[in-house]
């Protein structure tokens, strides 16, 4: 079914996603493309995605938006159908030209939908590229992917909220552009409120991190009560008596040594998360 989807795709010429001759220049193109995520790839992903996916569907305001995000994308290879990249995203924005656009431009979004990758693959691609320095959020790509484990995922175009989908989109072309802002938005505690509050990913972290023998509370709601008495704190707060603070020892440093951060993220710090 995929191969005849390929044909297909290959066929509709209008859709601009390229050609699918195998003669020697367009090979060496695309080793080049999977190579370079600014050129061809993100051209061809961008001119299909502007032209399919609109109104209900859209993924990006404007051609400009688009090639911001595509830029945090791995190239892939042409005619990906599958995995995290440009490619496989070109693949969908044009398929979506031919059938079931609703599908087609959530695999197309810069979260991948779940088949452009995971949607945490995708987030980490995001968050990793466009906050960097004093707006960097994660240690490196496993700590992002583990704290991702723990979010919810939501739904296609999340702006707000507590989910994956919210934060990749903050992650994206709006960090690109405005890092100081949106980076805190795309961060596991999602500060300001906008992608959830701080309390609703601390509990995402500590619930799914401080398990067994490391527990923290016995249900979500004791450990919401609990956090709502903790001062909010700052953003990427790593010591002090802050929600900030418990929320990223909660994160990927508790997945990976539970037993000594699961005690940092409790309600009494343990001589980390406390007042100074």
């Amino acid at each position: 079914m995929i191969r005849m989807i390929g044909l297909l795709f290959c066929a509709a010429s209008a859709l601009s996603i390229g050609a699918c001759s195998d003669d020697d220049t367009n090979n060496n193109n695309n080793t080049a493309d999977a190579n370079n995520n600014t050129g061809s790839a993100c051209e061809n992903y961008c001119s299909a995605a502007m032209t399919n996916c609109t109104d209900a569907n859209a993924v990006y305001g404007d051609n400009a938006e688009c090639m911001s995000a595509c830029a945090a994308m791995p190239a892939g290879t042409e005619g990906d159908t599958d995995g995290n990249s440009a490619s496989c995203r070109a693949y969908h924005a044009g398929v979506a030209g031919m059938m079931d656009a609703s599908d087609h431009c959530q695999h197309a979004s810069a979260s991948g939908g779940a088949v452009c990758g995971s949607k945490c693959e995708a987030y980490c691609s995001q968050i990793q590229t466009n906050c960097t320095g004093d707006n960097a959020t994660h240690n490196d790509e496993a700590a992002c992917l583990s704290a991702c484990a723990a979010m919810p995922e939501g739904a296609f175009n999340d702006t707000a909220g507590n989910t994956v989908e919210c934060r990749t989109y903050h992650a994206s072309f709006p960090a690109a552009g405005a890092p100081t802002a949106h980076c805190k938005h795309a961060s596991t505690a999602s500060d300001s409120d906008v992608c959830g509050g701080v309390c609703d990913a601390y509990c995402d972290q500590a619930m799914a991190n401080c398990t067994a023998g490391n527990e923290l509370y016995t249900d979500r709601g004791t450990c919401m009560t609990a956090c709502a008495a903790f001062p909010v704190g700052e953003f990427n707060d790593r010591g002090g008596d802050t929600a900030q603070c418990r929320t990223y020892h909660a994160s990927s440093p508790a997945a990976g040594a539970p037993t000594d951060h699961c005690t940092h993220a409790s309600a009494d710090g343990n001589g980390v998360c406390v007042a100074p």
